[in-house]
């Protein structure tokens, strides 16, 4: 029977800044998959952090903005991403 690799990414989250915070996923999507990985998970709202304040301006659609991130570096990884943003 095959095995599943998960890699769990804990990061510290910037608070408020999404393109930063994309940019950790997108470095821990490639760390995961070199290592094996089939699955990486990332911590609840690692886009944006609790940052209720900037909620409206750092919102995205389903196709756009962090889900397009997530989609291109699972795509480009061959590796699936899950995280709640």
């Amino acid at each position: 029977m095959p095995k599943l690799v998960i890699s769990l990414a804990q990061m510290n989250i910037a608070l408020g800044d999404a393109k930063k915070n994309i940019a950790l996923m997108d470095k821990w999507t490639t760390e995961a998959a070199r290592r094996g990985s089939h699955l990486v998970l990332f911590p609840e709202l690692f886009s944006t952090g609790c940052a209720w304040d900037q909620a409206k301006d750092l919102a995205s659609t389903l196709n756009a903005g962090v889900f397009n991130d997530m989609s291109a570096a699972a795509a480009q990884n061959k590796i699936s991403v899950v995280g709640s943003v």
